[in-house]
């Protein structure tokens, strides 16, 4: 078994470390599992987290949401630099002499960690991430991506806050806002909170876009529209689509058909969507397509079916990044605004490690249509 409180603060938890000032590493985002999981691990023995007894390799592996494999690879590396000891029957033992890390040090660490819930995609997603690791290393701050269980997120926001550590949600579902409630000075929401959350939050005003988007495609004469949109449970996307079906509905030359499809976001089954989507695809029609649904794989999936881009479907792309956009003939789109967002997580950081505590925030960043 794990130490009393190591299981909670395991269960279910991957995190990816960016590299921060005060403890340089090698790490990257392209690292394997194993050496990501090694990291987390030795952080834990270093903070003091993790104590004895540990739990067997596969109540370990199983807990962390990880392979045995991988969980075995780690612990090696770990091992090997004198953290622990692997005995016979894979017991495994933390070195009595293990480096701590001294309260004083520990104290003046500033630590931004950003969660993620379970198997969804992160709106915060890796173009964002090396803009932000290196905004926030310049400021001596550390960052992480976890990806967080229902009972992890519960365990996360019943520990005590620390004046040291700042929470941001993002991709965390808008009924797990209300376990941060009490915690307002030390959380971020990144979207749309809960409707009468207290939570300070940073928002991009995706609505805006597809509003903007569907009236752009009407006033050019499409009376056939789709949103195409993940499965995601957040507050935004469900903002989303309430925004497209009004615009839909009110505009004054009907009838407009008008239709919603909901996707996973995993490659396998988002392809298998995308090609009943285009079966569908039969007369001329405007799609519009939300991040991180791939727009690639959308239009790969209509020119199967040999339906000619733009002339008889034409796309519109929201929320997209450079890379996703690599493709021919380039969809009209609405990029993320990057800058104003990894300004607006930095200021917000900034002043909490300052003050102790966060400013109330309550805004919403536009996107506006890129020219073509």
């Amino acid at each position: 078994m794990t130490a009393p409180g190591a299981a909670a603060f395991l269960d279910g938890f991957q995190t990816v470390r960016l590299q921060g000032s005060r403890r340089p590493t090698t790490m990257s985002l392209f690292d394997s599992r194993s050496k990501q999981l090694a990291d987390h691990i030795r952080d834990s023995i270093a903070r003091g987290e993790l104590g004895e007894p540990l739990a067997g390799i596969r109540a370990w592996s199983k807990s962390l949401g990880v392979s045995s494999r991988t969980l075995q690879v780690a612990l090696r590396m770990l091992q090997r630099e004198g953290l622990l000891v692997i005995h016979p029957r894979k017991v495994i033992r933390l070195k009595q002499n293990r480096r701590r890390v001294p309260r004083e040090v520990a104290a003046s660490r500033r630590i931004v960690r950003f969660l993620y819930y379970g198997r969804q995609y992160p709106r915060l997603t890796f173009a964002e991430l090396p803009s932000l690791a290196e905004q926030f290393r310049a400021h001596g701050m550390e960052i992480s991506l976890e990806r967080c269980t229902h009972a992890r997120l519960k365990a996360i926001s019943r520990s005590p806050p620390t004046p040291h550590e700042l929470l941001f949600l993002c991709s965390v579902p808008a009924e797990y806002h209300r376990y941060f409630a009490h915690m307002t000075r030390n959380v971020l929401i990144l979207g749309h909170p809960s409707p009468g959350s207290p939570l300070s939050f940073i928002a991009i005003n995706l609505e805006g876009a597809a509003r903007h988007a569907v009236q752009s495609l009407m006033r050019r004469g499409f009376s056939r529209i789709s949103l195409v949109i993940d499965r995601g449970t957040s507050h935004g996307v469900t903002r989303v689509i309430q925004a497209f079906q009004q615009t839909c509905a009110e505009w004054p030359h009907q009838p407009i058909h008008s239709n919603t499809v909901r996707m996973h976001v995993d490659p396998e089954s988002m392809l298998l969507a995308a090609r009943r989507f285009a079966v569908g695809v039969r007369t001329r029609q405007g799609i519009l397509v939300v991040e991180p649904v791939s727009v690639g794989m959308i239009m790969t999936a209509l020119l199967e079916r040999g339906i000619a881009i733009p002339r008889q479907a034409e796309i519109i792309a929201i929320s997209t990044f450079r890379e996703s956009i690599m493709v021919c003939p380039r969809p009209i789109h609405y990029p993320y605004p990057v800058k104003a967002a990894v300004k607006g997580f930095v200021d917000a950081a900034l002043h909490f490690f300052e003050t102790g505590a966060l400013p109330r925030i309550h805004k919403k960043l536009l996107m506006e249509v890129a020219p073509q």
